[in-house]
């Protein structure tokens, strides 16, 4: 069951990128979308999104710029089931390079 969540994961992923792809936009490029500077470790968008159905919330953030990193930053994942001021779950960090590429 694992093995078949990770690949349907990988079909969802490759199926947004190549949506995103058709209009020269990447995951980073619509996550920095209105954002006029990026500053290392700032969460983008600015606010975090939030979910009220679901209870999901995410944000990004960048690392400062290292020679030879390929890692740009990471979208964090969480789960507040009780809602936005009940407590969070951290779920998984998803690190991309500077293209928004896993």
């Amino acid at each position: 069951m694992a093995e078949e969540a990770v690949e349907l994961a990988r079909r969802e992923i490759a199926y947004c990128e190549t949506l995103l792809a058709k209009g020269s936009l990447n995951v980073l490029s619509e996550t920095f979308r209105d954002t006029a500077e990026i500053k290392a470790w700032d969460h983008y968008p600015t606010g975090d999104v939030f979910d009220p159905t679901s209870g999901a919330q995410w944000f990004y953030h960048c690392h400062p710029a290292e020679e030879g990193a390929e890692e740009h930053g990471h979208f964090h994942c969480f789960l507040r089931a009780q809602g936005p001021q009940g407590p969070i779950h951290h779920l998984a960090a998803v690190g991309v390079d500077a293209h928004g590429r896993l």
